[in-house]
C-alpha cells in the first residue's frame, strides 16, 4: 500500500468510539497524526473507504475529543481515518498532538 500521510505518526493508545451511518463500534486508537488516525475495531463491520464517520477519543477520565472524518483505508480490523478536507477535524487532531507534547501521561496502555 502506498503511503500518503504527510505528517508523522505518533503512537497513542486510547479507547475510542466510532460511529458510522448505521452502526457504532468500540475502538482502540493506535496512532495519530495531523492528518488522521489509525484505529482498530474488533467487531465485524462494513466500513469502506470514502465513508463519513464520527470518532470520540477518550483522552482521559474527564476529557473526550470528538471529530468527524473519512475512512481512508480498511485492512481487516485496522481502519485509517483522514481529516485533510475537514478543518474542524484537523484542529482537533492538532489539539490532541499539542496536548500529547505537553503531557506525557496521555499514552494510555490498556
Amino acid at each position: 500500500m502506498k503511503e500518503y500521510r504527510e505528517s508523522d505518526r505518533i503512537p497513542l493508545r486510547a479507547h475510542a468510539h466510532l460511529t458510522g451511518d448505521t452502526n457504532s463500534f468500540p475502538a482502540h486508537l493506535l496512532n495519530v497524526s495531523r492528518d488522521g488516525v489509525l484505529i482498530a475495531i474488533t467487531e465485524d463491520h462494513t466500513l469502506s473507504p470514502g465513508q463519513q464517520v464520527a470518532l470520540c477519543i477518550e483522552i482521559n477520565d474527564e476529557e473526550k475529543l470528538d471529530f468527524e472524518g473519512t475512512v481512508a483505508h480498511v485492512k481487516e480490523h485496522y481502519i485509517g481515518l483522514e481529516c485533510r478536507a475537514n478543518e474542524a477535524c484537523s484542529l482537533s487532531l492538532s489539539y490532541l498532538l499539542d496536548k500529547l507534547e505537553k503531557d506525557n501521561d496521555l499514552k494510555v496502555d490498556y
